[in-house]
């Protein structure tokens, strides 16, 4: 059977570039608070910036995405499957190992060991959560 091939126009890859580049951009909330101040953190949305009393934090652009998905959802549990999803996309959707140890990278640069506190909260086998703690 002969059949003919249709050009769609947009090949995969541009498909997936342009999937990044919407999920990179600052969504209207984003750009309408700009900036989110919890606790001695600082993240400023428009110009993709951390800062942890006063001080710069450099983030490379997987920590970026998963700390502005926690900021975004400030005081509620992200779930595993959500961070992976947003991050990675849906194939990594239940790679719950990946998204342990990029959390670990994250934590490691925005907490502060001197007093104990933890920006990123762990809950327990569903996900992790950012700020105003219920504790």
């Amino acid at each position: 059977m002969d059949y003919e091939k249709r050009d769609s126009g947009t090949s995969y890859g541009e498909a997936l570039a342009l999937m990044q580049d919407w999920s990179a951009t600052p969504s209207e909330e984003e750009e309408a608070t700009r900036s989110i101040r919890l606790g001695d953190m600082t993240v400023d949305f428009q110009q993709r910036r951390v800062a942890f009393r006063e001080k710069s934090v450099p983030l490379t652009y997987i920590e970026w995405l998963l700390l502005a998905e926690l900021v975004r959802n400030a005081g509620q549990m992200v779930s595993y499957e959500k961070l992976l999803t947003r991050v990675w996309g849906p194939e990594h959707s239940n790679n719950v190992h990946l998204l342990r140890i990029w959390i670990s990278r994250l934590r490691y640069k925005l907490e502060d060991s001197g007093t104990g506190h933890r920006f990123v909260r762990t809950v327990r086998k569903s996900g992790y959560a950012i700020g105003k703690s219920e504790d």
